[in-house]
């Protein structure tokens, strides 16, 4: 039985017919203003100050433009690029701005060890551990994360910085017990190394020593060892994620449960001011992410489409109160499938168009799941929060990007058709641009059939563009290049549009040296560069960036500004090798197993190493 005409809402309370996308989605050129859209990546400041925006826009126009030219110093790799990134690892392209961002928790291991250790205050390590823990809570925030408002560093940026703030408060709860533990009866009566229970006869020097049973001889020792043991579950249950992708629901609750149980520990153990500052963030990113986007504000119906065997394409008319920007993500989930397993998933739609789009590929549990549901029905229930996301170069500065590269792989084409058909939008309201290329390499043919680079064959070329003394045909404006990476003999040759599809792998060494060599006879310094795929992928686009990027030595060059994602079954995790901006993995992810892998930016060595000390400061 055929479905009846969808609906979708209009985020007012009103509903209106979901009309399937065609080339009606693609809008009207949007008047460009540089840095006019920069606060979606926090959707909690952004909805709180909207009907304040008018007022506050030029402020904050000038103060993200202050901010980024602020951080282009840091953007700067620590290792030169006269050594060659050989082997696939992140250490080649670590900034000065990423190790910056660690210095914090480094400063806090250092002064929590000299407290406990050395000069032996309870009191002063204990807050060290409180402003640990106050870390891990703020960096797990979403939509009201305080590094994406003020800094730009969204919350799936920073996975590496959590982990580590997390383990830095287990370590520096740890120390902070292990002060009354060890004092000696000599130092009772001194304010500064006062004891929690320092009667305690289980102490080390006391008439019967037993660790275990004097981490629960007294209200403040029980209370600091519960609340330390909550947060060890809470980092061995996110160390290992089998627990989150075969039962996700009860890993969930667990999490929640331990998350609650640790700020009430926390209020009885007496660090109440952390404690509840904590909680409160924290409570209202859920209140803001589940009661206020999922149920209330944004649609709760789309519509689902099966292009090909294994991909959905999911869309819904876009309302008055969902903006975004290109490149941004939202997390979904539908409850014929599960109410709490929310998963990331590119928007492949631009933000001038009338219509989200999303596509998914069925490569997970969850995935397939959908692609089932896209099978069986044409509308289906769906909860959606975000925007999320900031991208980690400043495309905003048109004088500064003026050419812009866009590689991606299979899926990954989602993220990069966002942002080509934003860009070619804003270049039709005035945004500077010389050239876009696009790059798509895929090894399914039928991907080919449903998902072009641009929808449009009007996007590929802009024959309007006044001929320069460059040399270079001013039709391409725009070039995409298609590469077919496993062939037969019905493998296409050409689109129906005209457009060739290469045969094999994408040389991305020529084609990034041809785009060098085209910037040098424009004149363009700088050439930013979106790439979305696998990670295999993202390692050659940025160890072929960073070869052909002008060295401090070089009179004339051009910089290559990597900003990269990776896609996994339609969904993606941000990466990038620029300033102040990290990788991090939410403390509360709602379902993001099956389209997330965390990658820490370090060899796979010193990640062992670091479970190695976690748990050997546990057995301690």
């Amino acid at each position: 039985m055929k479905a009846e005409t969808p609906e979708t809402g209009t985020g007012n309370g009103k509903v209106t017919p979901a009309v399937k996308p065609g080339p009606e989605n693609e809008g009207s050129p949007t008047s460009f203003l540089p840095y006019g859209n920069v606060s979606k990546g926090a959707a909690f400041f952004h909805i709180a100050l909207q009907r304040f925006r008018p007022k506050l826009e030029p402020i904050s126009r000038k103060a993200h433009a202050i901010r980024w030219n602020l951080s282009r110093p840091l953007d700067l790799q620590v290792l030169p690029r006269c050594i060659p990134a050989t082997f696939s690892s992140d250490v080649y392209f670590i900034t000065y701005g990423q190790i910056l961002l660690f210095l914090p928790l480094l400063a806090l291991l250092a002064t929590g060890s000299y407290l406990a250790f050395v000069s032996h205050e309870v009191d002063g390590s204990g807050k060290i551990a409180g402003i640990a823990l106050l870390l891990v809570f703020l960096s797990a925030s979403k939509t009201n994360s305080i590094f994406s408002f003020f800094l730009g560093i969204s919350f799936e940026r920073l996975i590496l910085f959590h982990n580590m703030a997390s383990l830095a408060a287990v370590a520096l709860s740890i120390f902070h017990g292990y002060v009354p533990y060890v004092e000696d009866d000599e130092h009772d009566d001194h304010e500064s190394r006062r004891m929690l229970d320092g009667d305690s006869r289980y102490r080390l020097n006391g008439s019967d020593p037993d660790v275990l049973k004097f981490m629960f001889d007294g209200d403040e020792n029980f209370s600091g060892s519960l609340l330390t043991i909550a947060m060890v579950l809470l980092v061995l249950t996110s160390f290992f994620p089998i627990l989150r992708r075969k039962f996700f629901d009860l890993w969930f609750w667990i999490h929640i449960f331990l998350a609650f149980s640790a700020v009430i520990f926390a209020i009885v153990h007496g660090v109440g001011f952390v404690a509840f500052l904590s909680a409160g963030w924290w409570l209202l990113d859920i209140l803001m992410r589940y009661m206020v986007m999922a149920y209330n504000r944004y649609p709760r119906e789309a519509r689902l489409e099966v292009v090909t065997s294994d991909v959905v394409k999911i869309s819904f008319l876009k309302p008055d109160n969902f903006s975004y920007n290109a490149g941004q993500f939202v997390q979904i989930a539908f409850p014929d499938l599960s109410v709490f397993a929310f998963h990331p998933v590119s928007i492949s739609s631009a933000p001038h168009e009338k219509y989200v789009t999303l596509h998914v590929r069925g490569l997970g549990n969850w995935s397939k799941r959908l692609v089932a549901l896209a099978k069986s029905k044409e509308t289906a229930s769906i909860l959606v929060e975000g925007p999320y996301g900031c991208a980690s170069i400043d495309i905003e500065d048109h004088d500064r990007y003026q050419m812009v590269l866009c590689v991606s792989g299979g899926i990954g084409v989602t993220h990069s058709q966002s942002v080509a058909k934003s860009i070619l939008n804003e270049h039709g309201g005035g945004r500077k641009l010389k050239q876009l290329r696009f790059v798509w390499a895929i090894r399914d043919p039928d991907m080919l059939k449903v998902m072009d680079p641009l929808e449009t064959p009007t996007d590929l070329a802009d024959p309007t563009v006044a001929t320069d003394e460059s040399g270079i045909d001013p039709k391409k404006l725009v070039k995409a290049d298609i590469f077919l990476t496993k062939t037969s003999s019905n493998s296409p040759s050409s689109l129906e549009d005209g457009r060739k599809v290469h045969h094999g792998r994408p040389d991305l060494n020529t084609i990034i040296k041809d785009m060098k060599d085209d910037a040098m006879k424009l004149g363009v310094t700088h050439v930013a560069v979106f790439a979305c795929g696998p990670m295999k992928l993202l390692h050659q686009v940025k160890a072929t960036c960073r070869a052909h990027s002008k060295t401090l030595t070089e009179s004339e060059g051009v910089y290559f500004h990597v900003h990269e994602e990776e896609s996994f079954a339609g969904c993606v995790r941000g990466q990038n090798t620029n300033a102040m901006y990290i990788v991090f993995h939410d403390l509360f992810p709602a379902g993001e197993v099956e389209c997330r892998k965390a990658r820490i930016l370090m060899p796979q060595t010193s990640a062992a190493i670091h479970m190695t000390i976690q748990v050997a400061a546990i057995c301690f």
